[in-house]
């Protein structure tokens, strides 16, 4: 049986787009919904705003976002990573350690000023 799951993901990037996330989302016949997001993203120097989207996917399988959802986010807008909160495990984190446990490129060595 397969096990549906609630999942939110937040990503940005200079090419992200509403329009092209709900594209993407419609080929894999991936039911959500997006909104739009603009994020303050830490630079090699401070920090910059970049366009972002929030999406929400009620009935998606850990398989199918593993598999198909994020590796097509990932190519289209050419991420690193997101952030994001499944309804398994009560998991809320990095999408790369949602894939395999401390994979995260990102270090944060110390917090903001």
């Amino acid at each position: 049986m397969r096990k549906f799951l609630m999942i939110e993901l937040n990503i940005s990037g200079a090419e992200v787009s509403v329009d092209k996330v709900v594209m993407v989302l419609a080929e894999l016949s991936v039911e959500a919904c997006v909104s739009q997001t603009s994020n303050v993203c830490r630079a090699e120097e401070g920090f910059r705003i970049e366009p972002g989207a929030h999406i929400t996917m009620p009935n998606c399988t850990r398989d199918a976002f593993v598999q198909a959802v994020w590796p097509a986010l990932k190519e289209t807008f050419a991420l690193r990573c997101g952030w994001m909160d499944a309804s398994t495990k009560s998991f809320r984190g990095c999408t790369e350690n949602y894939i395999r446990e401390s994979s995260c490129p990102v270090v944060i060595t110390e917090a903001p000023p």
